[in-house]
């Protein structure tokens, strides 16, 4: 059956509409009631092969068809087609449990073939097995590499039985901590690499046949490696589970419940200009939720936490409004570029919503250097299920023009959000026998019969590279750089001059450059190339040849006045490589123009580490249109820098200007940069001209009045207070303090408390210590973090807590080990007396258990949860995001909650493991690390203030082996407390895919 039949769906849309009425009237068992409970969640049975088309609802104009199907395939993740149409899957039957130790995983590569080219599989071969969570394939010279954790292999079969007798490991080391956080989805870049998404479990990346040398640390980034040299990078990126391409090889990744993100900044740029903090590389185009229309109806164990939460005096299916769904568990978004599909469709980028049993697609509109994504089908999906098996988790642009989704096909997929008495009753192996693989094409679509590329000439080859079709494309791109055969080359040039289909000349220009005769004149022919995502790749290409070829440098930087923005932002990294003026005027010329676009400034500032005191002064002879962000980062790089003559020059370049607000923006800068190097710009004024010295006077004067003024806005009040705290000591003692008094608004007393924090002298803390009574929670925070960013401070600190005008629950217990394990031996002797250590975590324990038989209250519960947990967990849309959200403890038995609480170090995910980042200036920051860059890590800490910290800066990173949770926490909760608190995180049951509502009201029949 190709498609759905009218009265099959209206059938199934009958059934969920009595779904509905049902659950009103059904009894739901209750929490002690085991047998009822197992009755209720009676296994759901599967869809057999035969029925399961019935189950859908597809676009009109649109079908799905069932290509594939058990027992030919298992629980498949990830595809990729070779040249001869054989699709290699890879079945990630262990999810979601790993192997005891000693047997051996579960994980296989099936290579499914079509034999008689009706468009279907009939012929099934284990390629490989035993491999732990297979979730990448990229093909290779009559091989694959496959990612499966904890290594990537090439696997070969030479002898023709369809089966890997080549298992070659490559590269070892990718973290093993969870199935979702693993690397995932191979797929091959433009630039004849393999790329990969790094995920979430990170690793000590190393070339399998070195096992000594030196790591590739991954963190939370992604990687690619050249399948011929071995050379692995790291990227930009670090989502969860997809990586995909769109026909300008911009890349989409996507997380759990975020559908795209698109990686904008690229790692290699970025480690240029040490001198430059990026706090993200990766822009997350929906950081909204996204509204979905799932027909699917809500499985037994859904029911069940859906009624406890209405119970609890949640929102009632009624006032949650029309639509209750919102898409989580995004899986494997993928751009569509094939040519069979309508045109709305082409580009298209569509998401597994493998929670809510649909697939979801966007449209991706141009946004600057970037994009965002536009919902296409109102109020529907291009494919939804009445089958709460249907789990689609990724996707595979095919030969024949079509896209492929991958069906996991699972009785259960969310066991983390499951509640612990309900998961017991589940067999989260259900399903690990099935899986399904579908074609989405039109209605009028004609199977055809599988390529076979392997026998192509390298002529025909070059041919293919103008098929409409990205699979034909790629894959012949992919020949051609594997038989190097040259004989190609001049076609390839006459491609690259004359083709009508851009895509065809990029891969053309690509093509020379992977044979290795791509020449200048190849490249003014692509520099001139009608399209500007050509004319970018071929700026991209002409950087390593700067040095070689002036008429290229020329050529590249007369293009600086490119019309075309994406075009100008590749000119803004490239000609970070041409080191004269030239290029200088060029990038001024672009900053212009594009200042106001944060991507583009990175871009721009990426390329001058040495030369921004130089750019600075070249903007500043023409500052209209401006952007002030853009000269304080210049400033500030220059600061970090901290060449006296760079710095005399930055000052001469601010007394220069007319305009109070350049001044600042120059000095804020400046200073902010010098900082990083334990340097203030008062120390440079001798010596200086007198236009400087009167320049910096005047500022000074005019933040004291302005920091004062209560009829300034509270923005220009706080960078008056932050000017301040760049000026001499003796300035900031004598105006700061007043700012830390209860009746001055939190901003202005936090700005104060940053601004005297950053001077060195010792005095400071006692200022602290003498507001701390009247000082609100979060100010007290900063004058802690103020404190223990010095060791001389920490004195004054622990005099004030003897004294008791500081008491030490005001110190939270991570900050109190900190002082009991200090270096220094004086220090630690005093925390000793002053704060108890913890009494060991079996005893609390073991006292605390008393709680598990108390009644909690669920209102005192919830005032518990914002008094203790709130400041570091969300859940839902509560509270910050330093910890786990907790609407995932659902699935825990109280007593693991309470060992979760009160011993959070007993078992840490490495996403929640506490560092202490030392700068060079000695300063501490502890927290989690939230986002790497090459230039860069920023640590969040409580409250969901994070500090981005250069590398160059970083003294010492320790990973603390601890939780960002502290320990202690029984010194705030007693045990009612604690009933109560356990009760409210058991019974709140909040759901991250679902909302309280039951099922969407069906759709009429029109949009079927």
């Amino acid at each position: 059956m190709s498609r759905v039949r009218l009265p099959g769906l209206l059938l199934a849309l009958l059934l969920i509409s009595s779904q509905q009425q049902a659950m009103a009237q059904v009894t739901i068992p209750g929490k002690g009631n085991q047998s009822q409970l197992k009755a209720f969640l009676k296994p759901i049975p599967a869809k057999e092969p035969s029925e399961v088309l019935d189950t859908f609802e597809v676009l009109k104009g649109y079908r799905l068809d069932l290509v594939a199907h058990e027992p030919l395939v298992n629980d498949p993740v990830a595809a990729t087609f070779d040249e001869d149409g054989r699709l290699y899957v890879a079945e990630l039957r262990d999810y979601p449990y790993r192997q005891p130790a000693g047997s051996p995983p579960l994980g296989r590569i099936r290579l499914l073939e079509d034999t008689d080219g009706d468009g279907k599989f009939d012929r099934s071969h284990v390629f490989a097995d035993e491999l732990m969570w297979p979730t990448g394939i990229a093909v290779w010279k009559q091989g694959i590499f496959v990612a499966a954790t904890p290594h990537i292999w090439y696997l070969k079969d030479t002898d023709g039985d369809h089966r890997a007798d080549i298992r070659k490991k490559v590269f070892m080391g990718f973290g093993t901590e969870k199935a979702q956080g693993s690397l995932n989805n191979l797929a091959w870049g433009i630039d004849h690499k393999i790329y990969g998404a790094g995920s979430k479990n990170g690793g000590e990346i190393r070339p399998a046949e070195s096992p000594q040398a030196k790591p590739l640390l991954l963190g939370r980034k992604d990687f690619r490696f050249d399948p011929t040299t071995g050379k692995l990078e790291s990227l930009s990126g670090g989502a969860q589970f997809g990586n995909s391409f769109d026909d300008w090889y911009n890349r989409f990744l996507c997380s759990q419940a975020h559908p795209a993100h698109h990686v904008v900044l690229p790692d290699e740029y970025l480690q240029r200009n040490p001198y430059l903090p990026v706090p993200s590389a990766v822009n997350n185009l929906r950081r909204e939720v996204t509204p979905i229309f799932r027909i699917s109806p809500l499985e037994p164990w859904r029911i069940i936490r859906s009624s406890r939460r209405v119970a609890l005096g949640e929102r009632t299916a009624k006032s949650a409004g029309a639509n209750h769904h919102v898409l989580d568990g995004c899986a494997g978004s993928t751009v569509y570029r094939g040519a069979v599909l309508p045109r709305e469709a082409q580009g298209n980028l569509f998401v597994g919503g493998a929670q809510t049993n649909l697939i979801h697609r966007l449209r991706l509109v141009p946004d600057g250097v970037t994009f965002k994504p536009q919902r296409l089908d109102s109020k529907t999906e291009i494919v939804r299920s009445t089958d709460t098996w249907f789990r689609p988790v990724n996707f595979v642009n095919a030969p024949d023009g079509t896209l492929y989704a991958l069906d996991l096909y699972r009785e259960v997929l969310e066991a983390v959000h499951i509640p612990y008495d309900v998961v017991e009753h589940l067999d989260l192996t259900s399903g690990r026998d099935r899986g399904r693989i579908y074609r989405i094409a039109v209605d009028d679509f004609e199977p055809v019969a599988p390529p076979r590329l392997s026998q192509a000439t390298g002529q025909q080859l070059v041919a293919h590279l103008e098929n409409p079709n990205s699979w034909w494309r790629e894959t012949a791109q992919r020949l051609i750089y594997e038989r190097q055969d040259k004989a190609v080359v001049t076609s390839l040039r006459r491609l690259l001059g004359k083709s009508k289909l851009p895509q065809a000349r990029l891969h053309a220009l690509w093509s020379l450059e992977g044979l290795e005769s791509l020449r200048q004149e190849d490249l003014f022919v692509a520099l001139g190339d009608p399209h500007a995502a050509n004319r970018q790749h071929a700026v991209r290409l002409a950087e390593r040849r700067f040095n070689d070829s002036p008429s290229v440098r020329e050529r590249v930087i007369q293009q600086a006045g490119s019309a075309n923005l994406r075009e100008r932002f590749q000119l803004a990294f490239s000609l970070g490589a041409v080191k004269n003026d030239a290029a200088l005027q060029a990038l001024a010329t672009i900053a212009r123009k594009d200042s106001a676009d944060r991507w583009m400034r990175t871009a721009v500032l990426s390329s001058v580490p040495d030369r921004a005191h130089l750019l600075l002064a070249e903007l500043l002879r023409d500052p209209a249109n401006l952007s002030s962000s853009l000269v304080h980062q210049l400033a500030q790089i220059s600061g970090v820098r901290n060449r006296r003559q760079e710095v005399q020059a930055v000052l001469a370049t601010a007394a220069a200007q007319e305009s109070r607000s350049w001044q600042r923006a120059i000095v804020l800068g400046l200073a902010t940069g010098l900082a990083r190097q334990k340097v203030r710009w008062p120390e440079l004024v001798p010596g200086a001209p007198v236009a400087v010295e009167e320049m910096l006077e005047e500022l000074v004067a005019e933040a004291i009045q302005v920091s004062g003024d209560k009829n300034a806005s509270l923005a220009q009040r706080r960078q008056a207070i932050e000017l301040l705290g760049t000026a001499s000591f003796e300035v900031a003692q004598s105006t700061l303090p007043r700012f830390l008094e209860s009746l001055q608004p939190s901003e202005l007393q936090s700005a104060a408390v940053r601004a005297l924090a950053s001077f060195p002298e010792p005095t400071i803390a006692q200022v602290f210590v003498d507001h701390w009574q009247s000082a609100t929670p979060a100010v007290r925070q900063e004058m802690i973090a103020g404190m223990f960013g010095r060791s001389d401070r920490i004195g004054t600190l622990l005099a004030a807590i003897e004294s008791g005008a500081v008491r030490p629950t005001d110190l939270d217990s991570s900050r109190r080990e900190q002082l009991r394990s200090h270096r220094d031996r004086r220090i630690r002797a005093r925390a000793a007396k002053l704060f108890v250590a913890p009494a060991a975590r079996r005893d609390v324990l073991k006292r605390y258990e008393a709680s598990l038989s108390l009644k909690g209250n669920l209102t005192q519960g919830r005032k518990t949860y914002e008094r203790v947990c709130m400041a570091c967990h969300r859940l839902g849309d509560q509270g910050k995001a330093l910890g786990p959200n907790l609407a995932l403890t659902s699935n825990k038995r109280p007593a693991e909650l309470l060992t979760h609480i009160l011993d959070p170090n007993r078992e840490v995910e490495p996403s929640f493991i506490q560092y202490n980042v030392v700068d060079r200036r000695g300063r501490i920051y502890t927290g989690m690390i939230a986002t790497e860059t090459a230039t860069s890590i920023t640590v969040r800490r409580p409250e969901n203030a994070a500090d981005t910290i250069l590398r160059t800066e970083i003294d010492q990173i320790v990973n603390s082996g601890k939780s960002v949770m502290p320990e202690g926490l029984e010194q705030k909760i007693n045990l009612q407390q604690m009933a109560d608190l356990l009760r409210y995180l058991r019974d709140i049951q909040y759901d991250l895919g679902t909302e309280a509502g039951m099922v969407e009201e069906p759709q009429k029949a029109g949009n079927k």
